[in-house]
């Protein structure tokens, strides 16, 4: 089966969420047979969570291309790009957003109902 295993959706929005994404993160790395990838959703980038062991990639919220230009330099992990930007953005603006998401090297997750949603 083609699954992956995400945590919650923003770690930050709890109060001790690097130790709840842990134990979590832990558990799943340890009972999963298959060994499904890991990682959780997040508000910019779930990077910092790497150290713990438990994550195989990364996964950004941040519509700031700096933040997936330095990670990608930084951590020899794949990157997930959960939000392209806000819904609504003229079609340059997302083209911008996807090819620069693209050149750093993140897969890229979009659902909304914006430009290039029907396309």
């Amino acid at each position: 089966m083609n699954v992956t295993w995400q945590g919650v959706d923003r770690f930050e929005d709890y109060s001790d969420g690097r130790a709840l994404l842990k134990e979590i993160g832990g558990l799943l790395k340890e009972l999963d047979p298959y060994q499904h990838p890991r990682t959780t959703g997040a508000s910019v980038t779930s990077a910092p969570l790497l150290d713990d062991g438990w994550m195989d990639f990364a996964a950004h919220g941040a519509t700031d291309d700096n933040v997936g230009a330095i990670e990608h330099q930084l951590f020899a992990v794949p990157f997930v790009n959960l939000d392209l930007g806000p819904e609504g953005s003229d079609a340059a603006a997302f083209r911008r957003r996807l090819w620069n998401a693209t050149m750093d090297g993140q897969y890229l997750t979009y659902t909304g109902s914006g430009p290039g949603a029907n396309r």
